[in-house]
């Protein structure tokens, strides 16, 4: 029995050899035919071009976390000659896995050309076996990546390049743009919930006198919590900062100007394509139907979780689909912006397509509830014609949902700064590839008005050195609500101030002078004007998490958060007021009923809490002397 035993043995390893052997011979077939097969044509290609999982079913907790990436080695198809290689990087694949690659035509005018590659261990191809053609006029090359066992799909426009990129508009907020592909993060943006991220996009290299077409989308929701809601404007996005962080956003043509395309923080070929864009228009943004299961509390501001609610309160101040809310200021019909170096003939949104909300980032996977999905997305298509056309510029914001009892909102903690990381994402879909602007929660801070001057200059130079993009009236309302507190009648004064998010963080509790639970109606007088207002009813820990806005409740929310943080500084540390003073400027500004006035004394206070915190831990805020 022991010699057949050791002959079965003998057999296995041999086998074991072979395979072995045939494996490293394999491994070294596929270089050889890249370097010396070109690409056959196929039949006409009846698969509909889309980016992400072919299995629709498949669940989206279940997908990779990472999209695959697809790059050539060059910008434009046009740059290679004739006979050419053109080199195919792409990663993101299972190890092993194959991949099967389609040049597609649209229009299509010759068949498809597909090949396969194997990725590598570490999930990567390099492969050289695309041999370029003399392209013809008029068309798009679509190049799609899709995986044998991982059903991924990825897809670029090999004539088209893009870059996407988005504001961030400093920490402490300056307004000026600062434009990244990177993350929006707390050392160098300042947003807030009611605030929209400013997004643009050039793409160059278009070709043809047909209809182009864009996918763009956005997080909805993430870890069951709003994220963004809409797309809005730049001339809206520029309004919202100007309400939260005192400064207009400056898109590169100065603070305010929408009126012609932003080439500033370009490279050069980018630079020379948008300095030709001339001509633009605007298409108006789709309504949304979908119902969120993410709102309430169940008020008279929260009716549901419809999402056109929030629209029509964005757009218009109310909404019929709750008739009991309060109102918010109207900020108009929500439009997105397109620059071209041709005049444009057509540029709107596809109806068909409408908002479809989807359980990927892919959108591909069409979801009717965001009930048992915690990730979920939204995305739009632009349709446009404009002649022969060969770079675009698009212009949008993205609005930054919001989590307190107000009608454009979606109920307390139920709004983009109850989630953590980096969870907020504006995505680029389709044929434009994967790219994808995200935000840290970290940028989503208490805006305060440059910070940078107060030191220096408060208080007394107050109204003279506030920003030039504050109410007209502040430098008038100013020392009219304040003539017997400024700080050179200050009995206690001090050159000390912690932010509100300072006060409200658990660990700090321990130097509050008066219970976390006080209610700011027994401090400060609450006047008719807002006494309805959701903030009015507020306790002192819960004024310090306000959320602020565009309408006289959100400004009163605004001054009352740093009023309650000037009331604990000038009761527990070296504060530029005393007690009663913090209390008589915040009545006076609350009894003026007139937001110019408010904000003017919240920007006054904010400067103040903001002059460092001597009791140790983090601010809001970094600021730089």
């Amino acid at each position: 029995m022991r010699r057949p035993a050791r002959n079965l043995l003998y057999v296995v390893l041999g086998f074991v050899c072979i395979a072995l052997l045939v494996q490293g011979v394999g491994l070294q077939i596929p270089k050889v035919l890249k370097i010396l097969t070109a690409v056959s044509a196929t039949a006409p290609s009846s698969t509909t071009v889309v980016q992400g999982r072919a299995d629709s079913s498949a669940s989206p907790q279940m997908m990779q976390p990472a999209s695959p990436q697809l790059a050539t080695d060059r910008e434009l198809y046009g740059q290679y000659a004739p006979g050419e290689a053109v080199i195919v990087t792409s990663k993101g694949w299972e190890p092993g896995e194959t991949v099967t690659f389609t040049l597609h035509e649209q229009p299509q005018i010759h068949a498809d050309r597909t090949w396969s590659a194997v990725a590598d261990s570490s999930g990567a191809i390099f492969d050289n076996q695309l041999i370029a053609e003399a392209k013809p006029d008029n068309v798009n090359l679509v190049l799609t990546a899709r995986g044998q066992s991982s059903g991924l799909v990825v897809q670029r426009i090999l004539n088209i390049t893009n870059t996407f990129d988005q504001c961030a508009n400093g920490s402490p907020a300056t307004g000026t743009c600062a434009w990244t592909g990177g993350n929006l993060q707390a050392n160098n943006s300042t947003y807030a919930e009611g605030m929209s991220t400013a997004q643009r996009l050039l793409a160059r290299g278009l070709t043809g006198t047909g209809a182009h077409e864009f996918i763009i989308g956005f997080s909805y929701t993430q870890s069951s919590k709003h994220s963004y809601d809409f797309f809005d404007s730049w001339a809206q996005a520029s309004d919202e900062a100007l309400l939260f962080t005192n400064h207009e956003f400056d898109f590169g043509n100065g603070a305010g100007v929408v009126s012609a395309p932003s080439c500033v923080q370009y490279a050069k070929d980018d630079t020379t394509a948008c300095n030709s864009l001339t001509f633009f228009a605007d298409a108006s943004v789709p309504d949304d139907s979908f119902v969120s299961t993410i709102w309430g509390p169940a008020s008279a501001n929260q009716c549901s979780g419809l999402t056109l609610t929030r629209i029509d309160a964005f757009e218009t101040g109310t909404s019929g689909t709750c008739p009991t809310g309060t109102p918010v200021t109207a900020q108009g019909n929500r439009t997105v912006r397109l620059w071209a170096n041709q005049p444009i003939t057509d540029f709107h949104f596809d109806a068909a397509y409408g908002t479809k909300h989807t359980g990927d980032k892919s959108f591909v996977n069409v979801i009717t509830t965001d009930g048992t999905d915690a990730n979920t997305y939204a995305s739009y298509s632009f349709r446009f014609t404009c002649g022969t056309c060969t770079a675009v510029q698009l212009q949008w914001g993205a609005h930054i949902s919001i989590g307190h009892d107000v009608l454009d909102g979606w109920g307390v903690n139920n709004g983009a700064t109850a989630i953590g990381g980096s969870p907020y994402h504006v995505i680029l879909g389709g044929e434009l590839g994967s790219q994808d602007n995200q935000m840290q929660a970290g940028a989503l801070q208490a805006p305060t008005p440059t910070p940078t001057n107060t030191p220096t200059n408060t208080p007394t130079n107050t109204p003279t050195n506030t920003p030039t993009n504050t109410p007209t009236n502040t430098p008038t309302n100013t020392p009219t609500n304040t003539p017997t507190n400024t700080p050179t009648n200050t009995p206690t004064p001090g050159n000390f101030g912690c932010t509100p998010g300072f006060w409200k963080a658990p660990q700090h509790f321990q130097f509050w002078c008066v219970p976390t639970n006080t209610p700011v109606s027994s401090v400060f007088t609450i006047p008719a004007c807002v006494a309805s207002c959701p903030a009015s009813d507020d306790t002192f820990l819960q004024a310090l998490n306000g959320s602020s806005g565009p309408t006289l409740c959100g400004t009163e929310a605004k001054l009352l958060q740093t009023a309650v943080a000037a009331y604990l500084n000038s009761c527990s540390i070296a504060y530029p007021l005393s007690t009663a003073q913090v209390i008589a400027e915040v009545n006076t500004a609350l009894a003026s009923c007139d937001r110019s006035t408010m904000l003017a004394e919240a920007s006054r206070l904010d400067s103040f809490n903001n002059l460092g915190c001597p009791l140790g831990g983090p601010t809001t805020l970094n600021f730089r002397n």
